[in-house]
């Protein structure tokens, strides 16, 4: 599943490509990956409006619309969002969940084989509550170990389920957890509560 790195490399692909740009229209091919939002409201929200930024919230895609909205894909397992600059094969139009034409002709598609992923459309208040129920970003400048382990602090779960958890920590998924662990040489099962966490063991035989 794709995991805070992953995602961050697609938005940073897409900014350049989409932002300044307005969506000509929208097509939706497949209602159940729909978050918070009908299909009329969305395809009717999407159209015409501009895409101001793309970035990353923990795991998903938000693209900020001129309209205040914010379109948030997270693609989980089998989803992926691509900009074309021509037509779509037969191939790849056959899982093309949601397609936005671009003005200039262009195609920003979201795939999902299995359709794993969800789409979300959310306005201002339903974004602040959303990302306000999501821990902070590793990667912004103002987090630091000490904010880590101040978001670490009461808890009395493994440390991997801790740091697995979004309110706690936005964006690390299971593939990443046991890399940090890893290169700690901290163990995962069995594990003590986090508040009583050596970060010292021999349990992990990683080289």
């Amino acid at each position: 599943m794709p995991e805070l790195p992953e995602v961050e490399t697609i938005v940073r692909e897409l900014a350049p490509r989409l932002e300044g740009y307005r969506i000509r229209r929208a097509r939706l091919a497949k209602t159940d990956v729909l978050r918070k939002v009908s299909k009329p409201r969305l395809l009717r929200t999407l159209k015409g409006n501009t895409v101001e930024q793309v970035a990353r919230r923990a795991k998903h895609a938000v693209f900020r619309l001129a309209s205040g909205h914010r379109l948030i894909v997270q693609p989980r397992m089998t989803g992926s969002l691509v900009v074309y600059d021509r037509p779509l094969t037969r191939a790849e139009a056959k899982y093309a969940v949601l397609t936005c034409t671009i003005e200039d002709g262009r195609l920003l598609v979201y795939r999902d084989v299995r359709r794993l992923g969800t789409v979300w459309l959310l306005d201002e208040k339903g974004w602040a509550a959303y990302t306000g129920r999501i821990g902070p970003e590793p990667l912004d400048e103002t987090f630091t170990p000490f904010v880590f382990a101040e978001r670490l602090q009461g808890t009395r779960a493994a440390i991997k389920k801790a740091i697995m958890d979004q309110r706690r920590l936005a964006g690390v998924g299971n593939i990443y957890a046991n890399e940090a662990l890893c290169s700690k040489r901290a163990s995962t099962p069995p594990s003590p509560p986090t508040s009583s966490r050596s970060t010292s063991s021999r349990a992990c035989t990683r080289p």
